[in-house]
């Protein structure tokens, strides 16, 4: 049996700003018009493939990081990963890559607000497979949180009835509610992600800077070899993410020197944000990650509308679209986001009603995988 190591903040700290900071980018990103290829009229720059594509480069830059982190600290570059186990990293990249396509896709019909709100539904899908597939035993009161989170979806669902949110692309109430089940897809993904990284940090032994750099390797290959052919054929449709003309990406990155700089510090936002993020999974359990990450939602959105009327009738009132504008029907998000928390809160046991018995100590139960021993382990951690 394994004590689970001790929590560290500066991970979660690095989250929490990046989160903010990431919504900026794809807002000022995906708001941007530039011309692109000849005989085309300016366009907005919706490319969530070509952004997959610049993702998976920036995670495998972390080798990089990686390599000089072991010739600091040994003298010389040791890579203790057998090829079984680097073949077995595709799989998260390749979960990694569907996510992102789906989430930068969903993204541009949703907004940051409603993304957010709908992003809490990432803990279900972990409870799902912390019970079903972790053989985790969930709690009552974890069950009663479950059943909060979903009653906020509700809220939601009226926000974006009543067009609430202020998305790049203006679409109907029906392609809105289509974005959401793009997005629940991807946060079931996600949340499968976080657990098979869990796994392999903390059972496998691997060094998360050297997990983001294979991840990126990975998806490096499949985005470039697999899925651009794909797409780059594709027939355009109404719907963005199932086609995508390179051509004129490279044509508006030509025509745009702000587009340029914007996705230089993306690659860069990119690879120390997943370097957090392992780290974080590293220190603590995939589902207490999953936790952090919803809770910072409501920071995120509140910044949003802080940015929004900060930058109104200044001189820089062209930027506020960078934030997000409070409407009358915004207090049914802003309900949604304080049942989340209160369920979040409920889940981790910080707050403990009367009513529920709980548990301060969960026992998971790993099942062998990849490379893994042939008897399962047991970690113990303190939620």
């Amino acid at each position: 049996m394994m004590k689970k190591k001790s929590k560290t903040w500066l991970p979660f700290l690095g989250l929490g700003f990046g989160s903010l900071f990431g919504s900026l980018i794809q807002k000022a990103m995906s708001t941007t018009i530039v011309e692109g290829l000849p005989g085309n009229p300016p366009h907005y720059f919706h490319k969530p493939w070509f952004q997959t594509l610049y993702m998976f480069f920036a995670m495998f830059l972390s080798i990089i990081v990686y390599l000089i982190v072991q010739w600091k600290k040994n003298g010389r570059i040791k890579i203790s990963v057998s090829f079984k186990n680097f073949c077995f990293f595709a799989i998260p990249a390749l979960c990694d890559l569907c996510m992102t396509v789906l989430h930068l896709a969903s993204f541009l019909y949703l907004g940051v607000s409603i993304s957010l709100v709908v992003g809490f539904c990432r803990v279900i899908f972990s409870a799902l497979i912390a019970k079903f597939v972790l053989k985790q035993v969930i709690m009552t009161h974890q069950i009663f949180a479950i059943c909060m989170i979903i009653c906020s979806l509700l809220f939601v669902a009226v926000a974006i009835i009543k067009g609430t949110g202020s998305p790049p692309i203006k679409a109907s109430p029906t392609a809105r509610f289509i974005a959401i089940a793009a997005k629940l897809l991807a946060q079931i993904i996600d949340a499968s992600k976080s657990a098979i990284e869990q796994h392999i940090t903390h059972q496998m032994k691997v060094d998360s800077t050297f997990l983001v750099g294979a991840e990126g390797f990975w998806g490096l290959l499949a985005t470039v070899f697999i899925f651009i052919p794909i797409v780059t054929h594709s027939k355009p449709g109404t719907v963005v993410g199932f086609s995508e003309n390179f051509a004129d990406t490279f044509a508006m990155l030509s025509n745009s020197s702000f587009l340029r700089i914007i996705v230089f510090i993306d690659v860069f936002y990119i690879l120390f944000l997943n370097i957090f993020h392992m780290l974080a999974v590293e220190n603590t359990s995939a589902l207490f990650a999953t936790l952090f990450d919803s809770i910072q939602g409501a920071i995120v959105w509140a910044s949003q509308v802080i940015i929004y009327y900060s930058l109104q009738n200044t001189k820089y009132d062209s930027y506020k679209t960078l934030g997000e504008q409070w409407t009358k029907w915004s207090f049914l998000q802003m309900f949604g986001f304080l049942i989340s928390i209160f369920a979040m809160l409920i889940y981790n046991g910080l707050i403990k009603l009367p009513c529920f018995k709980s548990n301060p100590k969960y026992y998971v139960r790993i099942p062998s995988a990849a490379a893994s021993s042939d008897s399962a382990d047991v970690i113990m951690f303190d939620m």
